[in-house]
């Protein structure tokens, strides 16, 4: 896999979450306000995401969450798997107190 950094680590725990982190990729790209959620020991990244509007508001759902829109996206499921993946791996170096 190739190197990763992972920045700006802000634990939260609320349901699935777990943390916030900024991460920057071998080519100098830095991404930030990535998410880090946890289940049943099941572990997923969110990347950082924007929230849905209509007519100038936020999109509410059923239950009363604001919806949001990605703001990065993947060529294909494998891609993300990939990325997703080596950012796990990294996170936990960096921040093993995490997992």
């Amino acid at each position: 896999m190739f190197s990763l950094k992972i920045s700006d680590w802000l634990p939260a725990r609320k349901n699935t979450l777990r943390g916030f982190f900024a991460v920057t990729l071998p080519n100098g790209l830095v991404i930030r306000d990535f998410s880090v959620h946890e289940k049943g020991g099941r572990w997923w990244l969110s990347p950082p995401g924007r929230p849905r509007l209509q007519d100038g508001r936020v999109v509410i759902d059923d239950s009363g969450k604001p919806q949001y829109s990605p703001v990065v996206g993947f060529v294909d499921a494998e891609a993300r798997r990939r990325l997703e993946a080596g950012i796990l791996d990294a996170l936990r170096a960096a921040h093993p107190e995490a997992f």
